[in-house]
């Protein structure tokens, strides 16, 4: 399995981005092929640039409701669209993380190449 945050694949950049999702939330991303905001949380999507470390976010004990994680195949032009300053618990998240707030979300969602269940 592919575990690099970049690779490159017939002469197109791509980025891998990993995802922990609760149940709904993973069902809607696989059938969808998208990302989406829920109105009652947080108006931002956190992204782990590493399987391992997306697995080790997920497995922590506050993080129960999570119960997988996919893999986001993005156009790599995407983060030279956005503004990424902010780093999510670098403890675990050793090789960076991306943040997509509510405006960044379609354009974020129009990248995508494809989501897949990795975990």
């Amino acid at each position: 399995m592919d575990n690099q945050a970049t690779n490159t694949q017939e002469n197109n950049e791509v980025s891998l981005f990993f995802r922990a999702m609760d149940e709904n939330e993973l069902y809607m991303a696989l059938e969808t092929q998208m990302f989406a905001l829920h109105p009652e949380r947080a108006q931002v999507k956190y992204f782990g640039l590493n399987l391992n470390e997306t697995l080790a976010f997920a497995n922590h004990p506050i993080n129960s409701q999570l119960v997988g994680i996919v893999e986001a195949r993005v156009h790599a032009d995407f983060l030279t669209k956005i503004e990424n300053s902010i780093q999510v618990d670098t403890f675990i998240f050793k090789s960076g993380t991306v943040v997509v707030n509510a405006q960044q979300l379609a354009s974020l969602n129009a990248h995508i190449i494809s989501i897949r269940q990795v975990y």
